[in-house]
């Protein structure tokens, strides 16, 4: 929300960024696989930012248990600062998963999303997860966040709602909610308030791809976020751009490395028809428990990341590209 009005009033922008800065929980969440630029107003070079989707600290029957990490995203961001690529990694992945150094975890093969319970409780949950992808990827990061899901109900709601087009299961017209109230969802594009666009995107059982559905319809939640707010013209409102931050405050933890307020003057040219969302590729398997397995080509995925190829990837790789519609 802040890259969307770092490009107008910057003096109001300022100021705000000052209270978002010391509203939202920040940890140390990257450890030693941050990246080691500098901070500055404008970064230089590409961006690498992880994203986990977790609703452990929303749900008090999850108070005093591991964080659950259903949603891991990787955000890129080409050093032209004006296009980015959200990169999915379903939750089942088997990969390499390193040692936690605290004698809960010795090193192995995984599911990705047991590297928040093997690291632990909280952050260092999460430096596990982001020293795997660090290590799967041959990246670092320079930025990485905690997002609650269930806390952008509050940011939709006072958004007034967004625009999302409904993907229902193969031969129906409509898609029924497995979480009460049971919602039923029709097929196509309408305007839905927070607490039906996030239970939309919850839904995964109904469809034959499961989670891949649901890392769908989280990247294009994403991408009507984003469009959503530029059509409010938050670099003008600043009044809402406040009550946005505010609302958005309590559904995140970001990394305390890199200033909130640097990240989004550097990303503010990126407009909602220049965000590509990638699903990694992988096969599933169901040998008394169902997992996935990493396939080709996710190794040159990787590789153009580390290259900044990925737009060229993508053209050549367009079954793994999730049209945001």
């Amino acid at each position: 929300m802040l890259t969307v009005a770092s490009g107008g009033a910057l003096a109001g922008f300022s100021i705000l960024t000052d209270r978002y800065t010391g509203g939202i929980p920040a940890d140390d969440l990257l450890g030693d696989v941050r990246g080691e630029r500098g901070t500055r107003e404008t970064l230089a070079g590409p961006l690498n930012i992880l994203l986990v989707g977790s609703d452990y600290r929303k749900n008090p029957e999850l108070k005093g248990t591991l964080w659950r990490a259903d949603t891991i995203m990787v955000l890129h961001v080409p050093r032209s600062h004006d296009q980015a690529y959200l990169i999915s990694f379903p939750r089942d992945t088997m990969v390499d998963i390193p040692d936690s150094g605290n004698s809960r975890w010795k090193g192995g093969e995984d599911k990705i999303n047991s590297a928040f319970t093997h690291g632990g409780n909280g952050a260092s949950g999460y430096r596990l997860l982001a020293r795997t992808l660090s290590d799967l990827l041959d990246i670092r990061f320079d930025s990485g966040a905690v997002i609650d899901f269930y806390g952008f109900v509050n940011v939709v709601q006072v958004l007034g709602g967004v625009d999302l087009c409904i993907e229902t299961p193969k031969g129906k017209q409509k898609l029924r909610s497995i979480h009460p109230p049971y919602r039923v969802f029709e097929k196509g594009c309408r305007h839905y308030d927070g607490h039906a666009a996030l239970d939309y995107v919850r839904q995964r059982k109904q469809f034959n791809d499961g989670d891949f559905a649901r890392m769908r319809h989280q990247q294009e939640f994403l991408k009507a976020l984003l469009a959503q707010a530029r059509e409010q013209g938050l670099h003008r409102d600043l009044g809402k751009l406040d009550r946005v931050i505010r609302a958005a405050g309590p559904a995140l933890t970001v990394d305390n490395t890199l200033p909130v307020a640097d990240l989004a003057f550097t990303l503010r040219n990126i407009r909602p028809e220049n965000l590509t969302a990638i699903q990694v590729p992988v096969e599933g398997r169901n040998e008394g428990t169902w997992y996935a397995e990493l396939v080709d080509p996710a190794p040159d995925l990787f590789r153009a990341v580390r290259d900044e190829t990925v737009g060229a990837w993508s053209v050549q790789n367009p079954k793994y590209v999730n049209p945001l519609t």
